[in-house]
């Protein structure tokens, strides 16, 4: 009688403790993606002179010249939309007018115990049709066989480097919000 009430004990922990863990499983659509605004980054100093700013956007000065480039970088810090996944969707706000510009994104990953650095992903503006305004662009890194996503802030830090620019006369190229989220498969 004992071993039987024992086992019916055994019994309904084990499924309370399976019931619990399937409650606090969190979708991914609840889970909170990086965002950043193009005027926060850290422009590099060799481009101090070459940017501008407007309403939380940067863009290549007017007075820049032809082949300017601007390099701005945005540190990722960890949210809940970067604790896992399989795949790490990249968003951008974008302006790249024409020929005369462009913009190319890049997600690295700092290596903290080689200093090593790994282009993860990348948007280029020039995939992309010209545009007079901004528009949303996007990739994808990394996919349900690959380690190469935004998620391991014990052993690496990320960061995104952008680069703003002129390769002709009236070339307006510029950068608003960058955006980053982990999915399943």
């Amino acid at each position: 009688m004992i071993t039987r009430i024992f086992a019916t004990g055994i019994l309904l922990v084990v499924m309370m403790m399976s019931v619990s863990a399937q409650s606090t499983a969190v979708p991914y659509s609840t889970l909170q993606p990086w965002t950043c605004n193009g005027a926060t980054g850290t422009v590099d100093e060799t481009a101090y002179d070459l940017t501008q700013y407007l309403n939380g956007a940067v863009f290549l000065n007017d007075w820049a010249a032809d082949g300017s480039v601007a390099v701005i970088r945005y540190n990722i810090t960890a949210t809940t939309g970067l604790w896992k996944g399989m795949t790490t969707e990249f968003r951008a706000r974008v302006l790249d007018n024409g020929p005369q510009s462009r913009v190319i994104l890049y997600v690295r990953r700092y290596n903290l115990s080689t200093g090593a650095i790994t282009t993860l992903g990348q948007i280029d503006s020039d995939n992309y049709s010209a545009s007079s305004g901004f528009q949303v662009m996007r990739a994808y890194i990394g996919n349900c066989n690959s380690a190469m996503i935004v998620s391991d802030f014990d052993n690496y830090s990320y960061y995104v480097e952008a680069h703003l620019m002129r390769t002709g006369w009236g070339g307006n190229p510029g950068l608003g919000l960058l955006w980053m989220k982990n999915m399943g498969c």
